[in-house]
């Protein structure tokens, strides 16, 4: 079994190796967002707020793409009430494929 010290060594060469290997932080990033996303949505569902069986992934893009597509693409800007339309597209728009309920 791996000692702490162990623990800490590999973690410092992980994060030595990421600040080299951009690939290998994207993953890495990518991943704690998903666990993230995905604790988020377990909560949802758990609170009735979303339906049983939402993609986590799903979720996110939900809420990403349309921040990119005025950002990047339209230059639209934000308004005092654009964050609570898109989230509220959540809860009321993202559910099992084939749920219309």
């Amino acid at each position: 079994m791996a000692g702490s010290g162990d623990r800490a060594r590999a973690s410092a060469t992980a994060r030595g190796e990421s600040r080299h290997n951009s690939e290998h932080e994207r993953s890495r990033a990518g991943a704690i967002v998903d666990q993230q996303a995905a604790v988020t949505v377990e909560r949802g569902i758990a609170r009735g707020e979303l339906r049983p069986g939402t993609d986590p992934r799903w979720v996110l893009e939900v809420l990403i793409v349309p921040s990119h597509s005025r950002t990047l693409l339209t230059g639209s800007p934000w308004t005092r009430t654009s964050p609570w339309i898109l989230t509220d597209l959540v809860p009321h728009g993202v559910g099992t494929p084939g749920d219309n309920t």
